[in-house]
């Protein structure tokens, strides 16, 4: 009421000076910034405080995901064995599992491990890069390991670990049962 009564003595005052649209015009202009600022203000916060739950949720979300998939992981008896035989590596058979979840052979997990304890990286750096595209031999020689030792003790390794397939992967055995 008091503004009213403030702005209609004014835009008196004004309109016998001749002001008096000049007056409506920045009174309105004035009073629409005010409300347009304070709703923008308003949707602002409520768009921050949106967008912080949305966050918030997708975080406690993907925390509970995580602890799932680490619940659920079935561990092959190839991997038990291998950090059975293979102690000085010190992994679990878990992170051996984690690594053969990586779509590798059971060859393919022992050079990774081998060179990464080797070269002295990362698990993850031997799985990028083998990811990638590059070769063992193409990744031990970066790392300056020699290929030909890590692909002997591969065998040497597979034997102790799957004796029945004398260091070959599985898919190369032939069976000749019944030939001659």
């Amino acid at each position: 009421m008091k503004q009213d009564i403030n702005s209609s003595f004014i835009f008196k005052t004004w309109a016998k000076k001749g002001l008096g649209i000049l007056f409506l015009f920045f009174y309105s202009a004035v009073t629409l910034y005010a409300e347009t600022y304070s709703s923008s203000r308003n949707i602002e916060d409520f768009e921050n405080k949106l967008k912080e739950q949305q966050k918030e949720y997708r975080e406690s979300k993907k925390e509970k995901n995580e602890k799932e998939k680490k619940k659920l992981i079935y561990i092959e008896p190839f991997c038990r064995n291998l950090a059975k035989s293979v102690t000085y590596w010190e992994m679990t058979a878990e992170e051996i599992q984690e690594c053969k979840n990586n779509g590798f052979g059971y060859s393919e997990v022992i050079k990774v491990i081998l060179i990464s304890k080797k070269a002295d990286r990362k698990l993850d750096d031997i799985i990028k890069r083998r990811r990638s595209g590059d070769s063992f031999k193409k990744i031990a020689e970066r790392y300056k390991v020699d290929y030909e030792e890590i692909k002997k003790e591969t065998k040497k390794i597979r034997k102790e670990v799957h004796p029945h397939t004398n260091g070959q992967s599985i898919g190369a055995r032939v069976n000749t049962y019944g030939t001659k």
